[in-house]
């Protein structure tokens, strides 16, 4: 608000970016997902729902900003590993309270380190030489978007029956999603059975998914196969190898990150990337 946005598009913005962080957590949680994305933005949200009228300029650049500061590129959110680190501690039955403080100052240091390090790295080798899609790209379509949103304002359009109108198009998608959502979540709930899971739904259009995906079939198709042909028995004896590969991978790009620290040589990124 202080930044000029409207106080109802604030409230629905940090509703929303709440709801979105608690969700993924839980898909990461449950999922054991590398990366996560979603296309629920606050910026694309109210832009899609709401009439171009109710949203002026300082709300649009307001959201624009909070679309590529915090929202955009969620591959690595705090959350799940808090939720990680607080099943962990109640496992072992250790002080909760003393362990989430190390977890917050540890949060503060990466943070504050992370920044510095990027703001004195861009400014000795020029942002232009780093990452060209996060310190050039990626801004230029933030605010581009945001410029062209109000140049040239998109139609609110109507669901309508002959002349009657009956639900703008926007709402009528988010209502349709949330139905969807739902009827996944009930039939997983009741039929163990079913097969389609909703955090296929949720995440399906996001980037993360689209260079996980193989990946995760992988992993779907050898839990079923020792699910089918050896039963609960077989996949607890085949728990510990399977886990082995996901420590082995945090080793070995730990490995090559200390490697080109101390080189000054470029590795291979572990992560996916475009």
């Amino acid at each position: 608000m202080l930044a000029g946005a409207s106080w109802w598009a604030g409230a629905i913005g940090i509703a929303l970016f709440v709801s979105v962080i608690l969700v993924l957590t839980r898909l990461v949680v449950e999922a054991g997902l590398l990366i996560i994305g979603t296309e629920a933005i606050a910026y694309e949200f109210l832009s899609g729902v709401v009439p171009v009228a109710w949203l002026g300029g300082k709300t649009v650049a307001v959201f624009s900003q909070l679309r590529g500061g915090l929202m955009s590129d969620l591959r690595e959110i705090l959350m799940p590993y808090m939720m990680n680190g607080v099943r962990s501690i109640e496992a072992a039955r250790s002080r909760l309270r003393g362990v989430l403080a190390v977890f917050a100052v540890t949060a503060v240091v990466a943070l504050v380190t992370t920044t510095f390090a990027r703001i004195v790295t861009c400014y000795k080798y020029g942002a232009i030489q780093g990452d060209m899609a996060y310190n050039l790209g990626w801004n230029e379509a933030m605010h581009g978007s945001a410029t062209n949103f109000q140049k040239n304002p998109p139609g609110y359009d109507f669901i309508r029956i002959g002349q009657a109108r009956l639900l703008p198009v926007g709402i009528a998608h988010a209502v349709t999603g949330a139905t969807v959502t739902g009827g996944l979540l009930a039939l997983r709930a009741l039929w163990p059975w079913w097969p389609l899971n909703p955090i296929g739904y949720v995440v399906c259009g996001s980037w993360a998914l689209s260079v996980t995906w193989f990946s995760i079939m992988l992993g779907w198709l050898a839990k079923a196969c020792v699910m089918s042909f050896g039963g609960a028995t077989a996949y607890r004896r085949v728990l510990p190898f399977f886990l082995g590969f996901v420590l082995g991978e945090a080793i070995i790009a730990t490995f090559w990150a200390v490697v080109a620290f101390a080189t000054g040589v470029p590795v291979v990124s572990m992560l996916p990337s475009l």
